[in-house]
């Protein structure tokens, strides 16, 4: 049994028991994944989004997450398309210098709440959706 594994900076996972053809292994399936960076720039993005490619692949329901001090991307790349679900600026600044900006509660406390509303979903429940929000996903 050949299963491919990502280290992450940080996951909330299950771990699972796969057996198959008389063998066993345990793996970990992450929930939350995500990545933490002290800036970013359009390589580390590139290399996130093919990350985040390949943990959605083993997972979908995955939620993936870049969180960066600072966004030195251009601003003509646009991430939304990837399956990066979202990216937290922790400073709300494109370079970080000398005169950085503090780390901006806001907007930890967005993540936290994003996070919460992700582990918190009721993901069978398709039909109550429907009903009560007219939305499936």
């Amino acid at each position: 049994m050949k299963i491919n594994e990502k280290d992450q900076d940080f996951a909330i996972y299950r771990t699972i028991l796969i057996k198959a053809d008389g063998e066993q292994k345990l793996i970990n399936v992450p929930v939350v994944s995500i990545e933490c960076k002290t800036y970013i720039d359009k390589t580390m993005l590139e290399g996130s989004i093919a990350t985040a490619e390949k943990i959605k692949n083993g997972n979908p329901y995955c939620l993936f997450l870049v969180i960066t001090e600072c966004y030195d991307v251009s601003l003509d790349v646009d991430p939304a398309y990837s399956r990066i679900n979202q990216i937290y600026v922790l400073r709300k600044e494109k370079r970080k210098s000398k005169n950085s900006k503090p780390i901006d509660f806001e907007v930890v406390k967005d993540l936290f709440k994003f996070v919460r509303n992700h582990l918190e979903r009721d993901w069978s429940n398709i039909e109550q959706k429907l009903i009560k929000e007219g939305k499936i996903l």
